[in-house]
């Protein structure tokens, strides 16, 4: 399904959870009663002419300034105590500057300010024991968060190890602290920083979670992570020098679509499964370096990269690799070399979808131990903050005659172009 239209669905149907309950309106702000308790809850719409960033009709909302929202509430005679901001409560409402939460609310649910543009900072305080997802998705205003899940930055939104969300307004690189395990769905999308480091604790992150990240331009995945969900970096479209986790077994559908400044990709040897349109429409890729390890390839994984000029298959045999439907459609394969272990080119000129490429010829047995023999191999290796390194460890990031290089498996060193 769509990730817009999952998007969409997701803002939609929580509103009918409203409609069969009690509410009222007290001192502008909008109230259901549940009992006892009054949840604060979104007030009516009006739509305006005009249309959001996502081409969806705009409405305006009854919040405006500065909302203070009370511990109690009293409405025909009863007091009732203010537990909750409810599903959406806060929903689009583009004009909230703030918004005082008092330390009656143990639960914030989703969406609840879902595109609040000009929200400047948040406190959520200690009381709240429940934040749904997506709360402050699309606050491009935000510039701090504050209360004890926020970051010692104040930048990110942390409850149980997952991250609820960003204030990134101002942000260049996104620091995600150790305490993080978890990236939730659409987490840093629409996020306007240009490079994240990501700690080893994480072992999650959920589809979507950077995608539409147009300034993002660097990302290293930690080898904590084996597989990555469905349009995690879809339309980034800065993204050029990506590192992917050494223990990463699957690439999820869209993953990187429409980045279209990625000019490589070195997919790891533990990768087994390649999804659909992982790769659709990267017209700035150049060369790929598929694994030994790869048994299936999702449809249009490869389609429309029309720049292609190298892809490097290490499978001896084609048939070892499910091709789903139009893996490389409308991408160069009349220009494109095709380079497949030594005495398997028949093979791949007489299998589907491989037979497409003009030029199928055998890796050289240079291009095999080309990073052996490497000069840069044999140089003094320094960490990021300059120090010399003797034992380098697997998976770090180090400087070698002047360029980042990712060290790999104990052995290799991948140069980043």
């Amino acid at each position: 399904m769509n990730k817009y239209l999952l998007l969409l669905l997701a803002c939609v149907v929580p509103l009918q959870l409203y409609s069969n309950l009690r509410g009222f309106k007290l001192d502008g702000i909008y109230y259901t009663i549940n009992g006892d308790e009054a949840i604060v809850s979104p007030g009516p719409f009006a739509l305006i002419a005009k249309t959001d960033r996502y081409g969806n009709e705009e409405y305006s909302r009854d919040y405006v300034g500065d909302v203070v929202i009370p511990e109690s509430a009293v409405y025909d005679g009863k007091e009732y105590r203010v537990t909750e901001i409810g599903e959406m409560a806060f929903w689009m409402c583009r004009d909230l500057t703030s918004v005082t939460i008092p330390s009656s609310i143990v639960t914030i649910g989703d969406e609840a300010f879902y595109d609040c543009i000009s929200l400047r900072s948040i406190t959520i305080p200690e009381s709240v024991t429940s934040i749904g997802n997506r709360i402050i998705y699309g606050c491009n205003g935000l510039e701090s968060i504050f209360g004890p899940y926020a970051s010692e930055d104040h930048r990110l939104l942390v409850m149980d190890g997952e991250v609820k969300g960003v204030a990134d307004h101002g942000l260049s690189t996104c620091i995600v602290p150790d305490n993080v395990t978890h990236i939730g769905f659409l987490a840093f999308a629409y996020c306007g920083f240009s490079s994240i480091i990501l700690p080893e604790s994480v072992t999650q992150i959920e589809g979507s979670a950077f995608s539409d990240c147009l300034n993002l331009e660097s990302i290293i995945i930690p080898n904590s992570i084996t597989k990555i969900e469905d349009y995690t970096f879809s339309n980034c479209r800065k993204l050029k020098d990506v590192v992917l986790s050494a223990t990463l077994t699957e690439i999820g559908g869209g993953c990187f679509e429409r980045c279209v400044n990625l000019h490589s990709i070195d997919i790891p040897n533990s990768v087994k499964k390649i999804k659909f349109h992982a790769f659709d429409d990267c017209n700035s890729l150049k060369s790929v370096i598929i694994p030994e390890s790869v048994t299936s390839i999702g449809s249009n994984a490869f389609s429309k990269c029309k720049n292609i000029k190298s892809v490097i298959v290490k499978v001896p045999n084609p048939n070892d690799i499910y091709m789903d439907t139009d893996v490389f459609i409308n991408s160069n394969t009349d220009d494109c070399v095709l380079q497949v272990p030594a005495g398997s080119v028949d093979l791949y000129r007489n299998a589907p979808q491989w037979r497409d490429f003009k030029s199928i010829v055998e890796i050289p047995d240079a291009a095999l131990n080309m990073l052996e023999n490497d000069d840069d191999c044999n140089s003094a290796i320094y960490d990021l903050t300059g120090m010399r390194v003797t034992m380098p460890q697997d998976g770090k990031i180090y400087i070698v005659n002047g360029k980042k290089i990712y060290y790999r498996n104990q052995q290799d060193i991948i140069i980043k172009r």
